[in-house]
C-alpha cells in the first residue's frame, strides 16, 4: 500500500504543479500546489484509515514533493514540453519517496538539551 502511495504522490504532485504553472509560471506558487495537491490526499486518505497522517511524522514524505515540484517548474521554465516535464516531476517524486522508504530516511530533529 506504501508504494501505491508512492505512485500517487509523485502523480498528484506532477499534475499539481502542471495546473499551478497553467495559472501563473512563478516558482513558489508552482512548488506550494503541487505540495498541498500531493500530500493534501496522503492526510484525507491517513484521516478516513484512522492513522497519524505521514506529513505530521518525521519520514521523508513532502520533501520528495517539494523536490518534484521544483524540478517540474524548471524544467517547464526552460522550455520543455508539458508532457516531458510532468513525466520527469512524476519519476523523480516517485523515486524519491520510495529510496526514502527503502532507505528508511528520516527528517532531522532538533536535540533538546
Amino acid at each position: 500500500m506504501i508504494y501505491a502511495d508512492a505512485i500517487g504522490l509523485g502523480a498528484f504532485a506532477s499534475s499539481g504543479a502542471s495546473l499551478a504553472y497553467s495559472v501563473d509560471p512563478s516558482p513558489l506558487l508552482v512548488i506550494m500546489i503541487g505540495t498541498i495537491t500531493a500530500v493534501g490526499g496522503g492526510v484525507i486518505r491517513d484521516i478516513l484509515s484512522n492513522e497519524v497522517p505521514l506529513i505530521l511524522t518525521r519520514e521523508f514524505y513532502a520533501t520528495s514533493v517539494i523536490i518534484g515540484s521544483g524540478i517540474y517548474f524548471v524544467l517547464r521554465y526552460e522550455g520543455m514540453s508539458n508532457y516531458y516535464d510532468i513525466f520527469i516531476s512524476f519519476v523523480i517524486t516517485t523515486t524519491l519517496r520510495i529510496m526514502a522508504i527503502k532507505m528508511r530516511w528520516e527528517l532531522p530533529r532538533i536535540l533538546h538539551s
